[in-house]
């Protein structure tokens, strides 16, 4: 079993700092489409998740493929 980055004992508790500076609790695009006009959106500040128009803003969070 792989560990989170933000938490190496496991217990799934975010703290501020632990492996990300200024992460915004707003809205972050998924990389899977739903349509060709709309995607799939997560939001960090309550866990929502929804679809949106692709022409909206918001944020991106960078990551590299698997192992």
């Amino acid at each position: 079993r792989k560990l989170s980055l933000s938490n190496a004992l496991g217990t799934g508790q975010w703290q501020e700092g632990n492996a990300f500076l200024e992460v915004q609790l707003s809205k972050y695009w998924t990389a899977s489409p739903q349509t060709k006009y709309s995607s799939w959106y997560v939001d960090i500040y309550n866990g929502l998740l929804d679809t949106d128009k692709v022409n909206i803003k918001y944020y991106v969070w960078p990551v590299r493929g698997g192992d």
